[in-house]
């Protein structure tokens, strides 16, 4: 990988964080591989120190950077059809245009600090997830010079079920690429109308030469869920399907469930109201390194039973399951969205029917009973990991894609060149 002097600004939710820990192994891939990046988080997290690579919005207003700010501003009134265009997307509530101030005011920060940190070098913007993320990027690109570039990740419900399809359509289109994290993403991008450029690229782990301890049939079934705790995930159906194990007194299992959110209190309620205090233990958002040493050490089966939320939400490729798979565990999940592109049936993995808690806990007892097949699967499962889903080839194909559309736009603006 070469830098070609190009300055790549990563706009992203929060940093540091516990959850969106691929965003940052994106951005530590290319580093290593000596591209230059900077991440811009829409607001600092609580979980550790900041790295030097990360700015904040707050140094537009420092000495230094302040005249570039107000240049960023002059520009973005020059570009005000443009601007404007974008305010009217739809939908057109209160709330909508109060994001659209908060993202406004964010790209100004950011064109300013990128103008005073790049000075005269290309730049190139990527967002995380269609929304604000993309929104700040676009606005951005707007009050830097000619030949900014952007690049759009999306996920899963931002593509699948967007808050509105032509805001999706007009933002994907307006990037010069859009990364699909999995072949479902692209083909709901597709569907939605778009003819934006695209790739698959997918959200890669490291690799880790760690081989979780093999389980004989007579020791307790040891089982982790890591997920944030929100309906989506499918953890009720996770501790039911532990409540008839329990119950039937044939397998002795252990769930330890790491993650926090909303549905907390609700799990903890399922807990109690199913006598499983003893074989389920919640312990809250833990950072990486302790769930890498969770996944090394201490667990059989990693399980994580993904459904389709009330309101629709869904995941597209939980990164969880690639984290577990690099470490050889089994996993056992549903066959939601683009899941199956990483877990194939029976082979890098196990899919039971999404919200069908008898059918997961027949799944759990089977592999208890044959801990061989399940040493097996999570072998095959850590192999397919590391040909298909590595950390360092998916961020070369990202790079590869952004510097393909530099390309093409640079060809698009010689002088005589059809458009």
């Amino acid at each position: 990988m070469t830098s070609d002097d190009l300055l790549v600004v990563y706009v992203t939710h929060e940093y540091p964080a516990r959850s969106q820990t691929f965003v940052v192994s994106e951005v530590t891939a290319l580093r290593e591989a000596g591209q230059d990046v900077l991440l811009y988080p829409m607001q600092r997290g609580e979980t550790g120190p900041a790295d030097d690579w990360v700015v904040s919005w707050t140094e537009a207003i420092t000495p230094s950077a302040l005249p570039f700010l107000g240049v960023s501003v002059a520009r973005a009134l020059t570009r005000a059809g443009a601007v404007l265009s974008q305010l009217r997307l739809p939908p057109r509530t209160v709330r909508q245009r109060l994001k659209f101030v908060k993202a406004f005011l964010l790209a100004c920060a950011l064109a300013g600090i990128v103008r005073s940190r790049a000075r005269h070098r290309p730049v190139h913007l990527h967002a995380h997830f269609f929304g604000l993320m993309s929104e700040v990027a676009l606005l951005t690109r707007l009050m830097l010079p000619t030949g900014t570039t952007v690049s759009i990740t999306g996920h899963a419900a931002d593509v699948a079920r967007p808050l509105s399809r032509d805001r999706l359509v007009h933002e994907s289109e307006s990037a010069e690429l859009v990364a699909c994290a999995s072949q479902f993403v692209e083909n709901a991008l597709r569907r939605s109308g778009s003819v934006a450029h695209s790739r698959i690229v997918h959200c890669g782990v490291p690799r880790h030469d760690v081989t979780a301890a093999p389980r004989t049939a007579d020791m307790p079934l040891r089982a982790v869920s890591v997920a944030r705790l929100v309906e989506k995930k499918g953890l009720d159906d996770c501790l039911r399907a532990c409540g008839v194990l329990a119950g039937s007194g044939d397998v002795d299992l252990v769930l330890r469930v790491v993650g926090d959110g909303p549905g907390r209190a609700s799990l903890l309620d399922l807990r109690r109201s199913l006598q499983l205090d003893r074989h389920v233990h919640m312990y809250g958002a833990q950072p990486s390194e302790m769930v890498f040493d969770l996944l090394a050490k201490h667990c059989d089966i990693f399980v994580l039973p993904c459904k389709v939320a009330r309101d629709g939400d869904a995941d597209g490729i939980p990164v969880v399951l690639m984290e577990a798979m690099s470490f050889g565990i089994p996993v056992v999940t549903t066959p939601v969205s683009g899941i199956p592109e990483l877990v194939i049936d029976g082979e890098t993995g196990i899919l039971v029917p999404p919200g069908n808690f008898r059918a997961l806990a027949d799944c759990l007892r089977h592999l208890a009973k044959d801990p061989d097949r399940a040493r097996s699967v999570g072998l095959c499962g850590q192999e397919f990991v590391r040909q298909h889903f590595s950390r360092e080839a998916e961020a070369l194909a990202l790079w590869d894609g952004i510097r393909s559309a530099r390309q093409d736009l640079q060809l698009k603006r010689r002088p005589g060149c059809r458009q």
